[in-house]
């Protein structure tokens, strides 16, 4: 009887071992570099500065409207640090004219028709203080945000930019993030 259950065993193996590594299940990381929580983001930023940012994140949409009557969606996204040996705060503003309809999942560019944080605008604007590179902001010149996922609560995806301050320095920013509702 022992003998039975040793072969149902055996064979059960081989039958589950396959077909677990050829389903396409992908298994969760755990190394904390590599895994971002509900509130958190994790940024690669190379260029005048080589080093991962990670701090918290937030989000919250607001509606403005231009003098002239036309309304616009827009989502505010602040990352956060203020460890001393990293501290910087990044922010983004992603903004459509309120007839397109709210902002939802989808890719977002950076807008090269803004002016500044005043006019409203399509698209994304963007712009970073890293502490340790001086008082000087970088602004974002080129990239885009993609939102994989979002509801009342929060909201999920990846990034990618390169942002240039006045001197003429750039960093690569890229990363995930899951924020949460301000």
């Amino acid at each position: 009887m022992s003998h039975f259950f040793t072969k149902i065993a055996k064979i059960s193996l081989w039958i589950l071992v396959p077909l677990v590594l050829t389903s396409g299940t992908k298994f969760e990381s755990t190394t904390s570099e590599e895994k971002v929580f509900s509130g958190e983001y994790l940024l690669r930023a190379s260029g005048t500065t080589n080093q991962n940012l990670i701090g918290t994140v937030n989000f919250e949409t607001i509606t403005r409207t231009k003098q002239d009557g036309v309304r616009f969606s827009i989502l505010k996204l602040t990352l956060k640090n203020t460890d001393d040996a990293t501290r910087h705060t990044i922010q983004f503003l992603i903004s459509k004219p309120k007839k397109l309809g709210q902002i939802s999942k989808g890719s977002y560019q950076v807008s090269k028709k803004s002016q500044g944080l005043l006019n409203n605008f399509d698209g994304v604007f963007g712009f970073a203080d890293i502490y340790v590179l001086g008082e000087m902001p970088f602004f974002a010149k080129s990239g885009e945000i993609k939102i994989n996922h979002i509801n009342d609560e929060r909201l999920g995806g990846t990034l990618k930019f390169k942002l240039k301050n006045a001197k003429g320095q750039f960093i690569d920013l890229s990363g995930d993030f899951i924020a949460t509702k301000k």
